[in-house]
Protein backbone atom coordinates (compact mmCIF):
# COMPACT_ATOMS: atom_id res chain seq x y z
CA UNK A 1 0.00 0.00 0.00
CA UNK A 2 1.27 3.51 -0.71
CA UNK A 3 2.69 5.33 2.30
CA UNK A 4 0.16 7.41 4.22
CA UNK A 5 1.78 10.27 6.16
CA UNK A 6 -0.95 10.80 8.74
CA UNK A 7 1.01 13.10 11.03
CA UNK A 8 3.90 15.53 10.92
CA UNK A 9 6.42 12.98 12.22
CA UNK A 10 5.58 10.47 9.47
CA UNK A 11 5.58 13.20 6.84
CA UNK A 12 9.00 14.45 7.97
CA UNK A 13 10.41 10.91 7.93
CA UNK A 14 9.11 10.32 4.40
CA UNK A 15 10.32 13.70 3.15
CA UNK A 16 13.78 13.00 4.57
CA UNK A 17 13.86 9.62 2.82
CA UNK A 18 12.70 11.13 -0.48
CA UNK A 19 15.24 13.94 -0.30
CA UNK A 20 18.18 11.72 0.70
CA UNK A 21 17.26 9.25 -2.06
CA UNK A 22 17.69 12.00 -4.63
CA UNK A 23 14.06 12.00 -5.75
CA UNK A 24 12.18 15.22 -6.41
CA UNK A 25 8.69 13.75 -6.05
CA UNK A 26 6.97 10.46 -5.24
CA UNK A 27 3.41 9.21 -5.13
CA UNK A 28 1.93 8.87 -1.64
CA UNK A 29 -1.26 7.19 -0.46
CA UNK A 30 -3.68 10.10 -0.79
CA UNK A 31 -6.30 10.61 -3.52
CA UNK A 32 -9.75 11.96 -4.37
CA UNK A 33 -10.68 9.21 -6.85
CA UNK A 34 -14.02 8.42 -5.18
CA UNK A 35 -15.31 11.96 -4.72
CA UNK A 36 -13.75 15.00 -6.37
CA UNK A 37 -12.21 17.36 -3.83
CA UNK A 38 -12.60 14.99 -0.87
CA UNK A 39 -9.14 13.59 -0.31
CA UNK A 40 -8.68 10.36 1.62
CA UNK A 41 -5.78 8.11 2.48
CA UNK A 42 -5.64 4.82 0.58
CA UNK A 43 -7.15 3.06 3.61
CA UNK A 44 -10.20 5.34 3.07
CA UNK A 45 -9.64 7.45 6.19
CA UNK A 46 -10.26 11.15 5.54
CA UNK A 47 -7.62 13.85 5.83
CA UNK A 48 -9.13 15.32 8.99
CA UNK A 49 -6.18 15.72 11.32
CA UNK A 50 -3.21 16.22 9.03
CA UNK A 51 -2.24 17.36 5.55
CA UNK A 52 0.77 19.20 4.18
CA UNK A 53 -0.34 20.80 0.93
CA UNK A 54 2.01 23.06 -0.99
CA UNK A 55 0.69 26.62 -1.13
CA UNK A 56 -2.16 26.85 -3.66
CA UNK A 57 -2.78 23.11 -3.62
CA UNK A 58 -4.78 21.06 -4.21
CA UNK A 59 -5.60 22.93 -7.40
CA UNK A 60 -6.82 20.38 -9.99
CA UNK A 61 -7.19 22.98 -12.76
CA UNK A 62 -8.48 20.54 -15.39
CA UNK A 63 -10.30 18.00 -13.20
CA UNK A 64 -7.77 15.20 -13.75
CA UNK A 65 -5.47 15.53 -10.73
CA UNK A 66 -6.81 12.81 -8.46
CA UNK A 67 -3.57 11.46 -6.95
CA UNK A 68 -1.07 13.12 -4.64
CA UNK A 69 2.68 13.42 -4.84
CA UNK A 70 5.05 14.39 -2.06
CA UNK A 71 7.80 16.76 -3.10
CA UNK A 72 11.27 16.45 -1.59
CA UNK A 73 10.34 19.41 0.64
CA UNK A 74 7.61 17.29 2.24
CA UNK A 75 4.84 19.38 0.72
CA UNK A 76 1.98 17.71 -1.13
CA UNK A 77 0.68 18.43 -4.63
CA UNK A 78 -2.29 16.92 -6.45
CA UNK A 79 -1.30 15.37 -9.76
CA UNK A 80 -2.57 13.05 -12.46
CA UNK A 81 -2.57 9.36 -11.54
CA UNK A 82 -1.30 8.07 -14.89
CA UNK A 83 2.13 9.69 -14.57
CA UNK A 84 5.17 7.46 -14.27
CA UNK A 85 6.77 8.30 -10.96
CA UNK A 86 8.55 6.72 -8.02
CA UNK A 87 6.42 5.88 -5.00
CA UNK A 88 6.83 4.98 -1.34
CA UNK A 89 5.04 2.01 0.22
CA UNK A 90 4.28 1.15 3.81
CA UNK A 91 3.63 -2.19 5.41
CA UNK A 92 2.82 -3.60 8.80
CA UNK A 93 5.89 -4.94 10.54
CA UNK A 94 5.32 -8.52 11.59
CA UNK A 95 6.44 -9.53 15.05
CA UNK A 96 8.96 -12.34 15.24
Amino acid sequence: MLAMPKDEAANTLLADYVSKSGFFRVFIGVNDLEREGQYVFTDNTPLQNYSNWKEGEPSDPYGHEDCVEMLSSGRWNDTECHLTMYFVCEFIKKKK
